[in-house]
């Protein structure tokens, strides 16, 4: 099997942002894509992104900035709020919020990536890899549903709990590095009576809890997001889901206004996203016949807590697809150039510093009481000196800015002049 009589076939596991834009990216060079994703549809829902810096610079590249901007949360800023319902701390968007024009949920813009690749990429769903055996000038690969094919390389992009990393690097190769923080994510009805329904809701909880909400553009859900302190895992995330709602309710306990309305709202969810905190460091980003490649969290998750989960996604593609096209009869040199030029970014991302995340999890009143004076007096400093406060804050507390990678240009690569890959 070669790259000339093979067409380039390309097999990509994952359908939710990395993948997908993986797929949009080789469409464009002219390879032959397939993407396997183990759910039975593109996955709805999920936590709201925003997709700010190199991340907003590939959206531009793949001409699908205004349809983001068209799938707006219609979030228009940030408030801090105190348990019984007040807000302490007002951040419009357009001010120094940390709310964007690039507010949109994960599963809106999968969904987005999937229309914009469907005509071109073969989407299997219901099913996922199982096997890999790289051979000479091709992968041999094995589905759970038991057939095999050949390819040309394959793209390993599914997630942070990736089930085919283990196929690709051995267990001194790869680590999960836990934050010691738990993470939830649901959806759930809006409260009709909810007058700040519109913002980034951040309501600190004693105990070492935050409990947030954000909205989403058809105004009929809530967005949850929760997380809590645990040093070590309780082995919460392997449960079903069912024994996590139950397990989680506790820790709602507490929470003053909020705590019916969103133990009843997780009661009923049927879209509980329940995980333990961490980062994904590996050696290596692809095999050592340099045929499988991987990319986004699969390869080094940042966690929610960088912010730049997408951004990751996007640009990782981005790259990992153009170092495919650039090096097309030399697939390995474009994996091994893939890794070197993201990798001072990825660090930069990963590296969220000292403190994180207990530090923005108060343990008491005081606590909680000294976190809203850390965020006012940021913000003031950002508008005295014409500058985000928050942003400032993070880029002590989080680690360098988002915008420290240089893109490649691939345009010359590009067999295709639509947005979708279309041959002219």
């Amino acid at each position: 099997m070669t790259a000339s009589t093979n067409g380039r076939n390309v097999l990509i596991s994952g359908g939710s942002i990395a993948g997908p834009s993986v797929a949009f990216w080789l469409n464009r060079y002219g390879f032959r894509t397939t993407l396997v994703e183990r759910w039975h549809e593109v996955r709805p829902g999920g936590q709201n992104v925003d997709i700010e810096g190199s991340g907003r610079t590939v959206l531009r590249k793949m001409k699908l900035e205004s349809e983001v901007l068209a799938l707006h949360t219609k979030e228009t800023g940030s408030n801090w709020m105190t348990i019984d319902g007040q807000s302490r701390l007002h951040l419009p968007m357009g001010d120094i919020s940390p709310t964007n024009e690039t507010e949109i949920q994960r599963g809106d813009l999968a969904k987005l990536l999937y229309d914009k690749t469907k005509a071109q990429t073969e989407w299997i769903f219901g099913d996922q890899i199982v096997g890999i055996d790289e051979r000479g000038e091709g992968v041999e690969v094995e589905f759970q549903s038991g057939k095999k094919k050949e390819f040309y390389a394959v793209v390993l992009a599914d997630g942070v709990g990736s089930r085919t990393r283990k196929l690709v690097l051995g267990p001194d190769e790869y680590q999960f590095r836990p934050l010691g923080c738990y993470i939830a994510y649901w959806g759930m009805p809006r409260d009709a009576s909810d007058q700040f329904y519109d913002k980034w809701q951040i309501v600190p909880l004693p105990n070492r809890r935050i409990l947030s909400t954000r909205p989403e553009r058809t105004k009929q859900f809530t967005n949850t997001f929760f997380s809590f302190i645990e040093p070590t895992s309780l082995g919460l995330e392997k449960l079903p889901k069912a024994e996590q709602i139950e397990k989680l309710k506790p820790y709602l306990r507490g929470s003053g206004k909020y705590e019916a309305t969103f133990i009843k709202g997780l009661e009923n969810s049927n879209d509980l996203y329940l995980d333990y905190a961490g980062q994904i460091h590996a050696k290596r980003w692809h095999s050592t016949g340099g045929r499988v490649a991987l990319v986004g969290d699969a390869a080094y998750c940042a966690t929610p807590f960088s912010g730049m989960g997408t951004p990751l996604s996007l640009v990782g593609a981005y790259i990992l697809a153009g170092e495919m096209a650039r090096h097309a009869g030399d697939p390995k040199k474009g994996l091994e150039d893939y890794q070197r030029i993201m990798t001072p970014y990825v660090k930069s991302i990963q590296t969220l510093g000292p403190g994180i995340p207990r530090i923005v999890h108060p343990q008491t009143w005081l606590g909680i009481e000294t976190l809203y004076w850390l965020v006012r007096t940021m913000v003031g400093i950002g508008r005295l000196w014409k500058r985000s406060g928050l942003e400032w804050l993070f880029s002590k507390i989080s680690g360098p800015p988002e915008d420290e990678i240089v893109l490649p240009d691939y345009t010359a690569l590009e067999i295709g002049s639509g947005q979708d890959g279309k041959k002219p």
